[in-house]
């Protein structure tokens, strides 16, 4: 385990080999996708490859000279990740979605009978809908993504922290292909607040760390593992009765207030309904539940047939729970005896791992996003490390 701890550290925590593997990993992905003509068409999708190459060479060169690193890696992320964005909205925009979703000559799949995501993942491009209609002006969804992706990065280039741990995490968000940014994969609009968080805590201000880590549940429970871990960390230990009291209630606003404004409305609506959409059909509770797929203990079981099929329906949220509530419980206590910012990210997202690992599907930007918040969380442990190493005392000469 330690010797697989230690290579995860040398090539996903270390500036050169994370651009090497991440970046020929979505220079790989973006010729699949768009150098071989098929969305974009030849023309197009070479210049888009020849864009990305070039961004990896200039990449590359900013760290050999050692110099303006990470604004190579970010127009870099520009020309691998933005650009083929920009061109599929100008795609969409002009001949429309029908001539390129993947679902077009499929079977209707059962999700789209569904909405799975929560209310705020909606409510969030309201504003820019009705924008783009006063302006008269196509809109793309993905014009939310760019902006909650800025947001992020702007986040990461805020850190505290050393320019090696920054660009570590900037490659793992950015240059994994699993992510599908361009495509409109919303993992984004989750980690950004989140990433944001980060930021407040390692800034200093707890109470806005809060409230961004409860936003970022508010738009998807991922996020939930991370809650209680912040509540113990922050809880307030010491000060009057009343005021530690005061001092929690304001903690716990900021952690599930976002959820409960955007969640409510609708749960009070139609709470049954709002269920089926967003926990039984994923769980695969009800008939017509999302098929089985991915990378989860639910497709070995299928392919070890101790599952009739794909639609079965199976309790995986208990097993889910079995695995997650034991390793979160153990990590919880941790926390409470040595909180830190690294330990909330740790726990956070190890309990997410054990339940996504354990859930009906995991879809390959699940790994995606664990990718990056595990990478968050190193990079939080060696800055920690970091700050008390540089605040130790020299001891004096003999």
């Amino acid at each position: 385990m330690m010797a697989v701890v230690r290579l995860f550290s040398r090539i996903v925590l270390r500036p050169g080999p994370s651009l090497l593997v991440l970046g020929a990993a979505i220079l790989a992905s973006n010729w699949v996708w768009y150098g071989s003509g098929i969305f974009l068409g030849q023309p197009a999708g070479l210049v888009l490859t020849i864009a990305g190459l070039l961004g990896f060479g200039y990449a590359a060169y900013g760290l050999v000279r050692g110099r303006h690193q990470l604004r190579a890696l970010s127009i870099f992320i520009v020309a691998a990740v933005l650009l083929p964005a920009l061109a599929l909205i100008a795609l969409r925009s002009t001949t429309g979605v029908r001539l390129w979703h993947w679902y077009v000559n499929q079977p209707l799949d059962s999700s789209l009978f569904h909405y799975v995501y929560s209310p705020l993942t909606f409510l969030l491009g309201v504003p820019f809908f009705v924008a783009s209609r006063l302006l008269a002006i196509p809109f793309d969804f993905r014009s939310v993504l760019i902006l909650a992706a800025l947001a992020a990065a702007g986040g990461l280039l805020g850190l505290p922290w050393r320019w090696e741990l920054r660009y570590v995490a900037f490659a793992a968000l950015f240059l994994n292909p699993f992510f599908y940014f361009p495509q409109g994969r919303n993992d984004i609009l989750f980690l950004a607040p989140l990433t944001l968080g980060v930021l407040a805590w390692a800034r200093g201000k707890p109470r806005l760390a809060a409230l961004a880590f409860g936003v970022a549940f508010a738009l998807k429970p991922f996020a939930i593992f991370f809650l209680p871990c912040v509540a113990i960390a922050l809880w307030p230990r010491s000060g009057p009765l009343l005021d530690r009291v005061r001092r929690l209630a304001m903690l716990g606003a900021a952690l599930l207030a976002p959820a409960a404004l955007t969640m409510g409305p609708f749960l009070l609506w139609n709470a049954p309904a709002y269920w089926t959409d967003t926990v039984s059909f994923v769980a695969g509770t009800i008939p017509g539940a999302y098929r089985i797929q991915g990378y989860s203990l639910a497709s070995l079981l299928l392919a070890l047939h101790l599952i009739p099929s794909a639609d079965a329906r199976f309790p995986f949220g208990l097993v889910q729970a079995a695995v997650a509530a034991p390793v979160l419980a153990v990590g919880l206590w941790r926390i409470w005896r040595a909180p830190s910012l690294a330990s909330v990210l740790a726990v956070g997202t190890l309990a997410l791992a054990l339940s996504l690992l354990a859930a009906r599907f995991v879809n390959d930007n699940y790994l995606a996003d664990l990718l990056y918040l595990t990478v968050l969380a190193g990079a939080a442990r060696q800055a920690s490390a970091a700050t008390i190493a540089t605040s130790r005392p020299i001891p004096a000469a003999a």
